[in-house]
């Protein structure tokens, strides 16, 4: 001990240098070094190791668990080999997890998450590999997720990301699902569930229920779900179906393989291969066989090849 009012109790080559007020209680090779009203109780060498002024960190029970920087007012409770370095936050569990943040932010279990840059306020609760740089995030569960957006979630999954231009928008569960929503919009998006779902551009306040390989590029307030389905316009409803492609504004595509609507408020239901032209407003096509609609206000019902 090198300061005064420290305090050693019980324990086995427990040290502290430069750090007043300062106890070690029970344990081993734990060191407190420049952080004045800090603790550690009980575990194997942990430190709370301050490069510039903190105060009042605490470690409380693991092994090789480490405060640093000019951390104040943080805690690391169990676990093994977590890093923190930032005011107000918490590591509660796990391994090998980092904090390295201004300021409150939390990592609650999970081994090798990591939060980082100039940000703050942000929620780990658990998984691995799961990666934070951003304001006011929440990473619930999964792997390998990262989550680049201010105010965003991810909920659960693996290899889901959230980018930096990417505000207010959240995604629930699934694999290799993003939300890369270009600067400028206000966000909103959702992907609920499925696989390498993608919503991009101005596509905000759009949603993907599920499938895989669905995709809205300019999509504002679109509803995708099904596999390898398409919005390139706003207020598009794809629901179920396969490879559909709608780019009229407020067209609605009801399941069927296959078909693509560029009506604007044309409805396609159903079939494979039909297709509403740009020109043929309201127009309607249900089921059937490659049959196109180029007039407005018109209907084909079933058949095949009709124009």
């Amino acid at each position: 001990s090198e300061y005064n009012f420290q305090f050693f109790g019980n324990g086995l080559s427990n040290s502290g240098y430069t750090s007043a007020y300062a106890s070690i209680i029970n344990g081993k090779n734990s060191i407190i070094s420049g952080a004045g009203y800090s603790t550690i109780s009980n575990g194997a060498s942990n430190a709370i190791s301050l490069s510039s002024f903190g105060a009042k960190n605490s470690i409380f029970n693991g092994l090789y668990n480490l405060i640093s920087g000019s951390s104040s007012y943080s805690f690391i409770a169990n676990g093994k080999r977590n890093n923190l370095k930032g005011g107000n936050s918490s590591i509660l569990g796990g391994s090998a997890n980092t904090i390295n943040v201004p300021s409150y932010s939390i990592i609650l279990n999970g081994k090798t998450n990591l939060m980082t840059g100039n940000t703050a306020y942000n929620i780990i609760l658990n998984g691995r590999r799961n990666v934070s740089t951003t304001n006011y995030s929440i990473i619930g569960n999964g792997f390998d997720n990262v989550c680049n957006g201010t105010i965003s979630s991810i909920i659960n999954g693996s290899n889901n990301l959230m980018t930096a231009s990417a505000s207010r928008n959240s995604i629930l569960n699934g694999s290799r699902n993003s939300i890369e929503m270009a600067y400028g919009y206000q966000g909103h998006g959702q992907i609920l569930n499925g696989s390498a779902n993608t919503i991009d551009g101005s596509s905000e306040f759009s949603t993907i229920i599920n499938g895989k390989n669905n995709y809205t590029l300019h999509g504002r307030h679109s509803l995708i779900a099904g596999l390898g389905n398409t919005s390139l316009a706003r207020y598009v409803a794809i629901i179920n179906g396969k490879y559909n492609a709608a780019y009229g504004m407020f067209s609605f595509i009801g399941n069927g393989t296959s078909l693509t609507g560029k009506s604007k408020f044309g409805t396609i239901i159903n079939g494979n291969n039909n297709y509403n032209s740009g020109s043929s407003y309201y127009a309607t096509v249900i089921s059937g066989s490659g049959n196109t609609v180029y007039g407005a206000v018109s209907t084909i019902i079933n058949g095949k090849n009709n124009i």
